[in-house]
């Protein structure tokens, strides 16, 4: 069997995977890895993972893809990698996915790149987790889930996107800064309205 049946198989999965050479440019990114993130093979083919194209962040909103890349520790030790991230949609949300990286080697063990394998964490994204749309007070505050959360001044009057999950509340912001913090109330994800902005101008 050739690789053209192997690389069919891979397009049949769910899971994203993408194979990286050691300079981090992508080689190969399958059907899944489209399905997941909106970007298609042409448009990452060659590119290295470094330009963050898909911007993975974590918890704490730190860019992965600047410090701390799994990928390049696995290319480094050998050792495989699994993490829980957030990645850049191509229409400009984030998804939350688990990422495993694994070295690949060549026929004399010598590790040539990476493999990444992610997948979303959402089985079912209508009741796992709930988009929503808020607009800050004069004072940079926003009222999600029945949770006030201080942005910051700075923000105010601003509309920001915050995807809502049972435990978390991650904050997408204008300066492509993601902040994740954690819920304080247990109003079921499902029950959480606003697609629309919400007036927070009450807030404070």
């Amino acid at each position: 069997m050739d690789k053209h049946f192997y690389q069919g198989l891979l397009d049949q999965i769910s899971d994203g995977v993408y194979f990286v050479t050691l300079d981090r440019r992508i080689t190969y990114w399958n059907g899944g890895a489209e399905r997941i993130t909106g970007y298609g093979a042409h448009e990452v083919l060659g590119h290295s993972c470094a330009e963050g194209i898909l911007r993975h962040v974590d918890d704490a909103g730190h860019q992965l893809c600047v410090q701390g890349c799994p990928l390049l520790a696995v290319m480094k030790d050998g050792r495989p990698r699994e993490a829980r991230v957030y990645l850049h949609h191509k229409d400009g949300h984030r998804v939350p996915v688990t990422v495993k990286g694994q070295a690949l080697r060549d026929s004399g063990g010598k590790i040539v790149g990476s493999v990444e394998v992610f997948s979303s964490r959402l089985s079912n994204p209508y009741s796992g987790q709930r988009r929503v749309q808020r607009r800050a007070s004069n004072t940079g505050v926003i009222m999600v889930a029945g949770q006030k959360v201080a942005l910051g001044r700075v923000h105010k009057y601003q509309t920001v996107t915050v995807l809502v999950s049972e435990t978390t509340l991650a904050i997408e912001l204008d300066d492509e800064e993601i902040r994740v913090v954690r819920r304080t109330t247990t109003q079921p994800v499902r029950s959480i309205k606003g697609q629309r902005p919400r007036n927070a101008a009450s807030v404070s």
